[in-house]
C-alpha cells in the first residue's frame, strides 16, 4: 500500500504541475494575441485618409513588443506600406493578394489570425494578425497587418528551459508555432499533427495522459489543452511535458527506499520496527501534508527533511517545484502588468489624435459661428445657410471621433461578469427612449425574467444601440412595435430585438456591423454609423455573435448570443 500511495502521489504531482504550466502559458499567450488583435483593430479604427499611415505604423512598433513589422494592404492585396521598410519585398508585394488571410478578412469583414506562414520580407515563419479598414464611407480602403515575433511567444513559457520538459503551441494544422526548448522546429514548421495530445488539443480536449512522441522518439507524460482565439474558429494546441524516464526514476528511487527499509524492519525487533515505522512516515506525512497545500494553491515551500535519505531528496523535490511555480507565477504577473501598461499607453495615444483631430474642428465651428453672428446681417441668405452646412458638419465629424474613441475603448476596458437582468435592462432603456420623446405612441413587449452572465455596463451598450435602433426607423409607422425577447436553439439561447420599421434589403446585410456603415441615407435618419459596430464588438467580448433578418418596410430582427455560463 506504501509503494502504491507514493507511486501515485508522484505521478499525481507531475501531472498537476505539467496541468498547471501549460494553463499558464495558455493565459498568457491568449493575452498577448488578444492585445495583438485589439492593436490592429484600433490601428484600423484609428486610420484615415488624411493622417500619415506610416507614422501611425511607427508609433505602434514603438509602443509594443509583439510585432515584428506592419503592412497596409490595398483591398487587391498588394503591400503598399511595410514598415520597418524592406528593400527586397517586390516578389512579396507581387504575391501577397493569393494568400488565404487577407481575402478572408475582406470577405468576412472581421480580424483575424492566420495559420503558421513564411514572411515574405525575411523568410522567416510567422502569424499573421488582420484587420479590416474601411472609409467613412464603406469604401474598402485596405487592410492592417501584423507580423508577430514567434520568439516573443516561445518566451512566454513559465520557467527556465529543461532538457527532459517542452512546451510548445501549434495553430490548427499541427505546425509549431512555439516552442521552449527547440526553435527548429518552428523555423523547419514540423508538423505535430501525429503527436497523440495535440491531436486531442486540436480536437477540443484538455487532460493529461502518458504516450508515445513520434517526432522526438520519446516516452513521456504530457498535459494537453485547446486555445481559441475567436469564437467558431478551429483552436491551436497547447502541450507541456516530461520524459517519461524521469517521473519513473523517481518513481523507482520510491521503490528501492521503501523495499531497502523493509528489508531493515525486518531484521528488528518489534520496538524497533514501530520506531523506525514512526520515523519514516512523520516526515512522509510533512511532504503528503505540503503537497496537498501545494494543489491546493499555497505554495509556501514544504519543510526541508534531514533523514539523509531518499525522503530528504524528495523533499527538496518538493521545495523546487514550489519555487518553480513561484516563479511562473511572477512571470506571468510581469507579462501581464505588461500588458496593462501598453493598453494605457494606446489609449492614450488614442486620445492625442483624437484631440489634434477635434482642434481644427473647434476652430472651424467657432469662426463659423462668429460669421454667422457678428456679421448675419450683411451675408446673404445662400451665405448663412452654407456656414450653417459647415457647422452641422463640424459637429456632426466631432460626434464621429467621440463614438469612434469609445469603440476602441471597448476592446481594452476590463471585464466583469457577473448575472445581468436584462429584460429590467431593457425596459430601462425603452423608458429613456420615451421621456426623450413623450409624444410618440410606440408599442414595447419586453418578455420578463431574461437574464445572462456577462459585463453589465458592456451589455447596456447592447441594449441600449438595438433599441435606439428600432426606436429611430420606426419613426415613420403610427403603429410602431418594438419588442425585446429570447428563444432557445441548438447552440444556446438566441436574444433578439424586434421591430415593425423600415427594415432593410438583405443584399446589404454584410456591412450592418462596420464603422461609419449606413443602409439610409443622413437626411431620412440621423446617426453615426458606429451603433451596430459597437453591439458587435461587445457581444464578442462576451464569446457570442451578432446577426440581422430584414425585409424593407416591414421590420428588422437583430439576433445575438452570449458564452453560456459554466
Amino acid at each position: 500500500m506504501l509503494l502504491v500511495f507514493g507511486a501515485r502521489t508522484v505521478v499525481r504531482r507531475e501531472l498537476q504541475e505539467l496541468t498547471q504550466g501549460a494553463e499558464l502559458y495558455a493565459a498568457a499567450i491568449r493575452q498577448s494575441l488578444l492585445h495583438a488583435r485589439s492593436t490592429m483593430e484600433t490601428l484600423a479604427d484609428l486610420a484615415s485618409p488624411g493622417l500619415d499611415p506610416r507614422l501611425l505604423a511607427q508609433e505602434i512598433l514603438d509602443r509594443s513588443v509583439l510585432f515584428s513589422g506592419l503592412m497596409l494592404l490595398s483591398p487587391s492585396g498588394h503591400a503598399v506600406l511595410m514598415e520597418p521598410p524592406d528593400a527586397e519585398s517586390a516578389q512579396f508585394r507581387k504575391n501577397l493578394h493569393f494568400t488565404d488571410w487577407v481575402g478572408k478578412v475582406l470577405a468576412e469583414n472581421r480580424s483575424m489570425f492566420s495559420d503558421l506562414l513564411i514572411s515574405g520580407s525575411d523568410r522567416r515563419p510567422t502569424i499573421v494578425v488582420a484587420a479590416p479598414w474601411r472609409g467613412p464611407d464603406g469604401r474598402i480602403l485596405g487592410v492592417w497587418a501584423g507580423s508577430l515575433d514567434l520568439g516573443r511567444l516561445s518566451a512566454l513559457f513559465p520557467g527556465a528551459a529543461e532538457p527532459m520538459r517542452s512546451g510548445y503551441l501549434t495553430d490548427r494544422r499541427g505546425l509549431v508555432i512555439a516552442h521552449q526548448n527547440n526553435p527548429l522546429f518552428i523555423e523547419e514548421q514540423t508538423d505535430f499533427s501525429s503527436v497523440p495530445p495535440v491531436r486531442l488539443a486540436l480536437a477540443g480536449k484538455k487532460g493529461t495522459l502518458r504516450y508515445l512522441n513520434p517526432i522526438e522518439q520519446s516516452d513521456r507524460f504530457g498535459a494537453y489543452l485547446p486555445l481559441e482565439l475567436t469564437a467558431g474558429s478551429p483552436p491551436w494546441a497547447v502541450i507541456y511535458s516530461i520524459g517519461a524516464e524521469y517521473t519513473l526514476g523517481q518513481l523507482n528511487d520510491l521503490v528501492r527506499a521503501v523495499l531497502g527499509l523493509g528489508v531493515l524492519l525486518a531484521a528488528l525487533t518489534s520496538g524497533l520496527i514501530l520506531l523506525s515505522l514512526r520515523r519514516f512516515l512523520s516526515p512522509l506525512g510533512v511532504l503528503v501534508a505540503a503537497a496537498g497545500r501545494i494543489g491546493a494553491g499555497d505554495l509556501t515551500a514544504p519543510p526541508l527533511l534531514n533523514t539523509g535519505d531518499e525522503l530528504e531528496k524528495l523533499a527538496e523535490a518538493f521545495a523546487g517545484m514550489t519555487e518553480s511555480l513561484r516563479r511562473k507565477d511572477a512571470r506571468i504577473l510581469e507579462q501581464v502588468t505588461e500588458l496593462q501598461a501598453s493598453n494605457r499607453e494606446l489609449e492614450a495615444f488614442s486620445y492625442s489624435v483624437s484631440h489634434d483631430l477635434r482642434a481644427p474642428l473647434r476652430s472651424i465651428d467657432g469662426f463659423s459661428k462668429a460669421l454667422l453672428e457678428d456679421y448675419s446681417a450683411v451675408l446673404p441668405p445662400a451665405g448663412r445657410e452654407f456656414l450653417g452646412y459647415l457647422r452641422e458638419a463640424s459637429q456632426q465629424m466631432g460626434q464621429l471621433i467621440d463614438d469612434l474613441i469609445q469603440l476602441s475603448r471597448l476592446s481594452r476596458d476590463e471585464f466583469h461578469a457577473e448575472e445581468v437582468d436584462l429584460s429590467a435592462m431593457a425596459e430601462k432603456a425603452a423608458a429613456a427612449l420615451r421621456a426623450h420623446d413623450p409624444g410618440r405612441p410606440v408599442q414595447f413587449a419586453i418578455q420578463p425574467g431574461i437574464s445572462a452572465m456577462g459585463d453589465p455596463r458592456l451589455l447596456w451598450h447592447v441594449l441600449d444601440n438595438l433599441l435606439s435602433n428600432s426606436w429611430k426607423f420606426t419613426a415613420r409607422n403610427p403603429r410602431a412595435s418594438i419588442e425585446f425577447g429570447s428563444q432557445a436553439s441548438a447552440e444556446g439561447t438566441h436574444y433578439f430585438v424586434r421591430d415593425n420599421g423600415v427594415g432593410f434589403d438583405m443584399a446589404y446585410a454584410g456591412r450592418l456591423f462596420s464603422p461609419f456603415q449606413r443602409l439610409h441615407a443622413q437626411s431620412e435618419f440621423a446617426g453615426s454609423g458606429i451603433g451596430l459596430a459597437t453591439v458587435q464588438r461587445v457581444v464578442r467580448r462576451h464569446g457570442g455573435r451578432v446577426w440581422a433578418e430584414a425585409q424593407p418596410e416591414v421590420g428588422a430582427t437583430f439576433f445575438f448570443t452570449l458564452k453560456e455560463a459554466e
